[in-house]
């Protein structure tokens, strides 16, 4: 196994398991909360672009490159997606406070 890939191994195992102590941590998952996506967003950002310049430095061979390259869009797409519906839920909720303030000032 070459340099390159061993270090993206650890690179993604470190993160997994940050993500890990960051979850059991809290009550709150992690998965709810916006910044915490779009931070994990950004460095899976970063992660493809790594990726893409290793490959472009042949430090990746392209059967190692291009599923791995496949896996991080896909999970783009799913963090775009979870993230789209924390934001709604969370727009939700404020719409719903705003409403109970408004209730409450009219009655007072």
């Amino acid at each position: 196994m070459n340099e390159p890939s061993l270090m993206l191994m650890f690179v993604v195992l470190f993160v997994l398991a940050s993500f890990a102590a960051v979850a059991l941590r809290g009550s709150v998952s992690p998965l709810s909360r916006p910044g915490t996506l779009r931070d994990w967003y950004g460095l899976l950002v970063r992660r493809l672009a790594k990726l893409d310049d290793l490959h472009a430095a042949e430090a990746v061979p392209a059967d190692v490159y291009r599923p791995r390259r496949e896996e991080l869009k896909t999970q783009l797409a799913s963090l775009m997606i979870r993230l789209r519906e924390v934001e709604e839920a969370a727009g939700a909720t404020r719409d719903d406070e705003q409403a109970t303030v408004e209730e409450r000032t009219k009655t007072s």
